[in-house]
């Protein structure tokens, strides 16, 4: 990016270059009239407005008020930090209210002196001087007043990005029982909407402290100029404005509950997003809309109660003024008085000024102020939540050791997590941890790592520490990125850890490499690809202590024997490994192990140890085949060569060019009602202009209504439309769209269209009416003056082509911007243990700061265009007035004509801008809607229904693949190629094949995932001719990576209460849960936290296993839906599985050959061919792909799989034939 050319100037600098019309924009507005800007068209940020040098800053300002005060204060250590920026707006406010605006009136009154009768004090020649001044002061308030708004603009850019410079750093900081009292959404919502109410402050607040003593200087000269009775209409102020405050007060209680609500539905958009592919397939969608539609019902219930307050107050400041002015002059005539020029246009002025500063600006003010105040406070509560403490004790000897701990995760929680815990891992070793599922061994590893804080006892580690995550975290970038994460890039080191952990085949399968783009989640990846990953960069970081949670039960046996010997036993043998693990096998071949059970060590040892403890859970040992493990692969010696690729580019956000187009606009108003309620709300409109009359009020509070009443149907119907659109969309979308994209969709420009876009479109509609009526009032005073207005009209026309030629792309720029530092902030949330674990803080917020500094940058841009659009525009409304001035002392003899045309030109000059400003606003606020409408219009799955099957259907399960031919878009290779099988109905069949080989794209296919070509039938039925609902309904499955959602258990079991509690207990008892369940505090009703976090991942996997046994359909899949539970619930569950779903097709991908071996037939896959599809015992007679497969396991191990597999086939088939 090139240096910004305002980087070189000084404050004063800065003043200069307005007063040289923003001379640094023409480049800009030049490249915007050729072509469409981007982002190589940027400036580089501002070094005033560099995120990490303002975070640095309003952190130490934050930290002394902790240290000093027990209620700390944000406001203050923004004061702290921008004081002088402050004080520097305030003294610009001052001079140009109290002495450029104030100097108007009264240069006007004394110019209106000179048509007085009889007056011998006012010259020709001074009323030249008079003109001059007022031409002058309207030239000052023109280019210091956006000098004023420049700078308070730039400083709310720097109190905005020091603030979510804060949060974000806080948030990398939380403790985990902190993180059960917010969520994702909630974070987003106080980057997004919140920030914008503190933004929003530094335009209002001087108000508050200027108003009061302007209005008594304005009060004060008009008693010295006018008289007592141009005081009367102070009454009616007096009356009003109180009120006007009183709704102003009431609107910021309901923005806090806005804030609130907004929060919640954030925070379900997220988890929708997160887990799509489950929504899909358990055909959840509608229940998805409910809870988003009934939160988002709530919240514009309480956005149009707050509009409502804001319009009521806008139409008092409407009829305020007008009123008032007639009430003085009225009482002027009645107390025997002539009403003349001076004393008209003096009121008239100075009543002008007084609406604006005390019946606008000040109610305004207070609600701004208010509203702030609360965003202020929420971010506060978020400062304050506790941070993750250090309870960890350092030593110079490599190890962990932990004696006598007792640990929980909330210190309101009643049990403790984990007690009385002794453990011990020592260098060279490696330790492994066993037990149930949810017993704590994952809240050990926690433990090591400071995330759960430590009730007594001690935790001393000796070195540095590596952790791999039980669910792994990925985030969006390379493959390449996520392993090094931070770390300098070593080659051979690299090439090595890409082998051992058994990538080197993955790697090579990729068009890019390692290069390749794994999406948000690594969602372009297989669940065992991602578990390898995930291992890979704990290996890769240089440690003495790596932690890793249960990274084995993604991948299958022969992979997961290859990583325990090559990577595990060999090349982390000098190290300190504590390895979490349900698998059994490996047992042996670690140097000790612990049982934890109910979060306590019950009995550690050897393995010999544990044989001899009696214990329950060890008799596990006994009964499995362990003697495979000697046979040890060997160690790898010689790197793989990791071709370098080239990089893959990441899909860009869609952003549209050109004008905003008339659909969009026209899908607004649609989306409002009909097209004659807005002629009907129109003319409300044009009445309420040109009626000064009793009846105005009620005009003015019937217009405001029925048009805030006409948004929010508009707003409601584009979300509803929206989510609708994305819940719907294909899967591909959501592969190439960042979860960050689609919330800023659903914050910003959904908040955009709730709140921004209404005002913006009133003002605009308002200034219009306001300018055509007063320019024909001008015009039909003084005709000469209609040549200058068409000229001014033209001009300002022309400015505006160019300006919004600039301004729009420039806007959307600024939206597409914005996206990534949602999806930065979702995804660090996601990994935030591992974040921690690699001390890789510093990283990711230099990565925040990057985007922040991109967005600053972009936005900084739209504002100095925007700034330089209105001074172009102020400096030609003054040579309008100018001009008019100049007209109507040439040629015009009676005062109150002059009067009228001065006082209606300056006014004009505000209006004239201001309706130009907002109306081209207007068109950059509508980028809002055209971003909600591109994504109304994203591609759908196809859901085109051409028959209904029977109720019953399937009744049999019986499955065809007739020619299917499958590829994820129309440039990619084919990933299913020509299948054709047939499964009959009850079998029970076995998925096999290495990663790559088409496993998942199959299971895509029969949900209707993807488009496919070929058919497949499921009882005779081509899937391709029903509905999605009917298809996806009758197919229950219970997927690798369980996801569940915030909110009762019940909920996640049974969404459309279609169960009696009954059923569901039944459920959980068959799945082992039954007890778990019931000692939650509120039993089924008990809540989940966000992701249901509060779970471990083996009783998700459970939950979800929970609601197939629910659901009772004639197919089911399971996608190693056991791989995260420990071998005894394994075998109980295998047992559940076999009873309940004896009469049902079962599809099985697995990745430990062990539970697919008394299938009827496996499937075996390679490289999107069905190679081989038989008996398991026949296929293994036969030694081909699926043998290989078997005996990769070890020669052992392999022979059990036989006996199983032979057994199997002499109790079923053989007895058949």
């Amino acid at each position: 990016m090139k240096v910004h050319p305002q980087q070189k100037y000084s404050l004063l600098g800065t003043f200069v270059e307005i007063l040289k019309r923003f001379s640094w924009t023409i480049p800009i507005f030049k490249k915007g009239l050729k072509k469409e800007l981007s982002e190589e068209d940027l400036y580089q940020t501002l070094r005033e407005h560099e995120s990490n040098r303002l975070a640095k800053k309003l952190e130490k300002a934050w930290d002394d008020q902790l240290k000093q005060n027990l209620k700390p204060s944000l406001w203050k250590a923004i004061w702290k930090i921008f004081k002088w920026d402050i004080s520097l707006s305030m003294a610009l406010y001052f001079f140009i209210e109290f002495i450029l605006k104030i100097s108007r009136p009264l240069a006007l009154g004394k110019l209106m002196g000179y048509y007085s009768p009889d007056q011998t004090d006012t010259s020709k020649g001074d009323t030249i001087i008079y003109a001059f001044l007022i031409i002058v002061a309207s030239f000052g308030d023109a280019v210091l007043g956006h000098a004023y708004i420049m700078h308070f603009q730039q400083m709310s850019i720097k109190v905005r990005v020091a603030c979510s410079s804060l949060i974000y750093r806080k948030a990398l900081r939380l403790s985990k029982s902190a993180l059960s009292q917010t969520t994702v959404g909630h974070i987003i919502n106080l980057l997004s909407n919140d920030m914008q109410e503190l933004v929003n402050f530094w335009g209002l607040f001087h108000a508050v402290w200027a108003s009061p003593p302007e209005a008594v200087i304005i009060l004060c000269l008009l008693y010295l100029i006018s008289g007592p009775t141009a005081l009367v209409g102070i009454i009616f102020l007096v009356v009003l404005i109180p009120l006007q405050l009183f709704m102003s007060k009431k609107s910021s209680v309901y923005r806090l509950k806005i804030a609130l609500k907004a929060d919640e539905r954030i925070r379900y958009m997220n988890e929708i997003i997160s887990g799509i592919q489950v929504i899909k397939v358990n055909v959840t969608a509608k229940f998805g809309n409910s809870p988003n539609g009934r939160f988002y019902r709530k919240e514009v219930k309480l956005i149009k109660i707050a509009n409502y307050l804001d319009a009521l107050t806008n139409s008092f400041a409407f009829f305020i003024d007008r009123t008032a002015i007639f009430l003085c002059i009225l009482t002027y005539v009645l107390t025997g008085n002539r009403p003349n020029a001076q004393y008209v246009f003096v009121v008239c002025s100075f009543y002008d000024m007084l609406m604006d500063s005390v019946s606008m600006y000040l109610p305004d003010a207070v609600s701004g102020i208010l509203q702030a105040n609360v965003a202020v406070k929420r971010f506060e509560n978020f400062l304050n939540l506790d941070e993750i403490q250090n309870n960890t004790k350092t030593t110079n000897r490599n190890g962990i050791n932990i004696e006598n701990a007792t640990a929980k995760w909330s210190q309101d929680s009643i049990q403790n997590t984990l007690s009385d815990i002794n453990f011990e891992a020592k260098p060279n070793e490696i330790v492994a941890i066993i037990g149930p599922i949810g017993s704590g061994k994952s809240s050990l590893l926690q433990l090591c790592l400071s995330e759960i804080p430590l009730v007594k006892g001690s935790v001393i580690i000796g070195g540095r520490i590596s952790y791999a995550n039980q669910e792994p975290w990925l985030f969006a970038g390379t493959i390449k990125q996520n392993i090094l994460f931070g770390q300098p890039m070593v080659r051979e080191k690299y090439r090595e850890v890409i082998k051992i952990c058994a990538l080197e085949e993955d790697v090579a399968q990729f068009p890019y490499g390692d290069n390749t783009i794994v999406g948000e989640r690594g969602i372009l990846l297989s669940g065992g690809q991602k578990a390898r990953i995930n291992l890979a960069r704990a290996i890769y970081k240089e440690a003495d202590i790596y932690l890793l949670d249960d990274p084995l039960s993604a991948v299958d046996a022969s992979v997961g024997k290859q990583i325990f010997n090559n990577c595990i036993s060999g090349y982390l043998k000098n190290k300190c490994t504590v390895l979490v693990t349900h698998q059994i096998q490996y047992l042996t071949s670690v140097d000790k192990i612990y049982l934890v059970t109910d979060g306590a060590i019950v009995v550690s040892g050897t393995y010999a140890d544990l044989q001899a403890s009696g214990e329950n859970f060890t008799k596990l040992l006994n009964d499995t085949q362990t003697n495979e493990q000697t046979e040890e692969l060997s160690t790898v010696q010689t790197p793989a060569e990791i071709k370098d690729h080239e990089e893959q580019e990441e899909v860009k956000e869609t952003r549209s060019s050109g004008k905003v187009s008339k659909k969009v606009y026209t899908t607004y108003i649609r989306a409002g009602g009909t097209y004659l309620g807005c002629v009907i709300i129109m003319t409300l409109f044009i009445f309420t202009e040109l009626f000064a009359t009793g009846a105005l009020i009620v005009l003015s509070i019937v217009r405001s209504m029925s048009f805030v009443k006409t948004c929010m149907h508009a707003s409601v119907g584009l979300h509803n439309k929206m989510f609708s659109s994305i819940v719907n969309a294909t899967m591909r979308f959501f592969h190439t769209n960042s979860s960050g994209r689609i919330l800023n969709r659903f914050a910003k420009d959904v908040g955009s269209l709730d709140e921004t876009l209404p005002r913006m479109l009133m003002d605009t509609i308002q200034m219009g009416l306001a300018v055509v009526g007063t320019t024909l009032a001008i015009c039909l005073v003084s005709p000469w003056t209609i040549i200058p207005t068409f000229a001014i009209f033209v001009i300002m026309y022309v400015i505006r082509i160019v300006y919004m030629a600039t301004s729009r792309s420039v806007k959307r720029m600024e939206a597409t911007n914005r996206s990534p530092i949602f999806a930065h902030l979702t995804e660090s949330m996601k990994g935030l243990t591992t974040i921690r674990a690699f001390g890789a803080r510093q990283i990711l917020e230099r990565e925040f700061d990057n985007y922040q500094n991109v967005h600053s940058s972009v936005f900084y841009m739209f504002l100095g265009c925007k700034r330089a659009f209105a001074t172009w525009l102020d400096s030609i409304c003054v040579l309008y007035v100018l001009i008019v001035t100049t007209i109507s002392l040439m040629g015009e003899k009676y005062g109150g004509n002059v009067g009228f045309v001065i006082t209606q030109a300056m006014s004009l000059t505000g209006m004239f801008q201001w309706g130009v400003r907002q109306w081209s606003e207007l068109e950059n606020q509508m980028t809002s809607v055209e971003r909600v409408v591109e994504y109304i219009e994203v591609d759908r799955e196809s859901d085109e229904k051409t028959k209904d099957p029977s109720v019953l259907w399937p009744d049999q399960g019986k499955i065809e693949f007739n020619s299917v031919l499958m590829r994820y878009s129309s440039n990619d290779p084919y990933v299913l190629k020509n299948l054709n099988f047939l499964i009959k109905p009850k079998e029970k069949i076995g998925i096999v094949g290495r990663t790559g080989a088409g496993k998942s794209s199959l299971i895509s296919v029969l949900f209707r995932l993807v488009t496919f070509e070929g058919r497949v039938y499921i009882d005779g039925v081509n899937t391709k001719e029903i509905s999605l609902a009917n298809l996806r309904s009758k197919i229950s499955i219970i997927p690798q990576e369980p996801i569940l959602f915030s909110g009762p258990v019940r909920k996640n079991l049974d969404p459309f209460d279609q169960y009696r509690d009954e059923q569901i207990w039944n459920v959980l008892e068959e799945v082992k849960l039954k007890e778990f369940v019931k000692y939650l505090p509120l039993g089924l009703h008990s809540n989940l936290a966000e992701g249901g976090a509060n779970f471990s991942v083996g009783q998700k996997q459970l939950i979800c296993l929970a609601r197939a046994l629910l659901r009772s359909n004639k197919i089911l899949i399971l996608d190693e839906a056991t791989a995260n539970v420990d071998p005894h619930t394994d075998e109980l569950l295998q047992k559940t599985i076999r009873k309940n779903f004896k009469n049902c097709t079962v599809l099985t991908i697995a990745h430990r050959l062990h539970t697919i071996m008394d299938s009827d037939k496996v499937l075996v896959m390679d490289d999107g061919f069905v190679v081989e599809f038989d008996h398991p015992y026949t296929l293994l007679q036969q030694k081909g792909s699926f043998y290989d497969l078997v005996m990769e396991t070890g020669k052992n191990m392999g022979e059990n799989l036989i006996q199983i597999a032979q057994e199997n086939y002499v109790n079923t088939v053989k007895p058949k034939t």
